[in-house]
């Protein structure tokens, strides 16, 4: 059995380990420690919170001073039609809240037939065995299109999900982005024909493909959301990774002007990755309709820790700092900074494509050979120069991932950058 490596201290963009090492964590965690390891500011906050008020439950008739504070906190960078929030716990909670109030809203309509849930081939939602079923990929990166089941050790999932080719299917080099905008809508709207559309219930999908940070041509966007009025579909965005800043704006979506999702699952960076939040929220169009049926039939969304103060209290002090300290200005900045290196760094002929918005850093080659074990050899050579990345099947080939905390120094991206570049170099030598 493999030996763990302890880690036992985090500052900033640094882990240390048991035994001295100082890692480069040029993915913050799970690209959601924004502000950095250990942000005192957020260390104060829940000090403070816990103080006063551990823990509460957020039942009719009851809330809290930090669950109030934190929803105007985030109610200031909204997505258009923002209108409740509901606070859950992890990613996969808060994207089966959507699901949930997406069948409740069609059930207090009268039409319970719409259940289904259609998403991306290759999205990622969450590890319960709804999100499971909702996520189009097994995980070791091999689309659901390849004829392998998803996650066979989980047999069965739940029914009622459905998976279809997104953009990235499409990108290969051979289609301009509009192009593959296309032909993924075209897909979109044959799978809703075979299903009927009076069984489908939402469409389900990232602003950015998580695992690849592909951003679609703003066509894809505005022809689903037509698409999906067309056929009276919900439209639900996972910002588990795109919201409170990852991209440069507030919101995944917020670069898709004048497209609305229905309900939108947050999480993540919410609260920096120092403590567990998540949460999801509804448009006024879904919450008048479940707010109109709430008293005949009840609503459960959340859970024992939903709105839980010190949570909140930690969220809202996170989002004040991303506020006070413009920091989401600062992610395209450094983020520009950050493309701009890799660029300079992987222009050889092996190299498919170097992409990302806001403080995100792809790099996709073309190369031959297995795949996943050259990702692998990638992200172990990092490792082995002290630097932590994430390495995925891509369209093409392999592909390495770098999203830095928003805190991040020129001076750390080079770092990064140069080791990571040698480490690359060294594994596709020995392809």
């Amino acid at each position: 059995m493999r030996q763990a490596l302890i880690l036992t201290r985090g500052s900033g963009m640094v882990l240390e380990t048991h035994d001295g090492r100082r890692l480069l964590d040029a993915i913050a965690t799970h690209h959601n420690v924004n502000l950095g390891h250990c942000h005192p500011e957020l260390i104060r906050a829940a000090h403070e919170q816990m103080q006063s008020l551990d823990h509460v439950l957020t039942v009719p008739g009851f809330t809290n001073e930090p669950l109030v504070n934190v929803t105007k906190a985030i109610l200031r960078n909204p997505l258009p039609g923002m209108a409740t929030i509901f606070y859950t716990l992890t990613g996969a909670e808060a994207v089966e809240a959507t699901m949930k109030m997406a069948r409740y809203y069609w059930h207090a309509l009268g039409r319970s037939t719409k259940s289904k849930f259609i998403s991306l081939n290759l999205g990622y939602h969450g590890n319960s065995f709804a999100t499971l079923a909702a996520t189009g990929r097994d995980h070791d990166g091999l689309p659901s299109a390849s004829g392998r089941r998803l996650f066979p050790a989980f047999d069965p999932l739940p029914e009622g999900y459905v998976h279809v080719l997104g953009p990235y299917d499409f990108h290969d080099g051979s289609r301009s982005a509009e192009e593959e905008a296309s032909a993924a809508c075209d897909a979109l709207e044959k799978r809703i024909a075979r299903e009927g559309a009076d069984t489908v219930a939402a469409f389900l999908f990232e602003p950015l493909q998580g695992h690849n940070f592909y951003q679609p041509h703003p066509a894809y966007y505005r022809r689903v959301r037509q698409i999906c009025d067309d056929n009276d579909i919900l439209l639900i965005s996972d910002e588990m990774i795109t919201g409170f800043g990852r991209t440069g704006r507030w919101w995944g979506m917020s670069h898709y002007p004048g497209v609305e999702p229905d309900l939108t699952a947050f999480g993540k960076g919410v609260t920096s990755g120092a403590l567990p939040l998540s949460g999801a929220i509804t448009s006024a169009k879904v919450w008048e309709v479940i707010q109109g049926h709430a008293p005949k039939r009840s609503v459960e969304i959340t859970g024992t820790y939903g709105g839980h103060p010190t949570l909140c209290a930690v969220a809202q002090r996170n989002i004040e700092v991303l506020e006070e300290q413009n920091l989401i200005e600062r992610v395209d900045t450094v983020g520009d900074y950050l493309r701009q290196s890799l660029r300079r760094a992987f222009d050889g002929p092996e190299v498919f494509e170097v992409r990302g918005t806001g403080m995100i850093g792809v790099v996709e080659f073309k190369v031959g050979g297995d795949t996943d074990a050259l990702r692998q050899q990638m992200a172990l050579e990092a490792f082995l120069r002290d630097v932590i990345i994430r390495a995925e099947r891509g369209t093409v080939g392999p592909l390495i991932s770098i999203t830095p905390p928003f805190i991040a120094t020129e001076e750390e991206i080079d770092t990064v950058v140069a080791r990571v570049h040698e480490a690359v170099s060294v594994a596709l030598a020995a392809n």
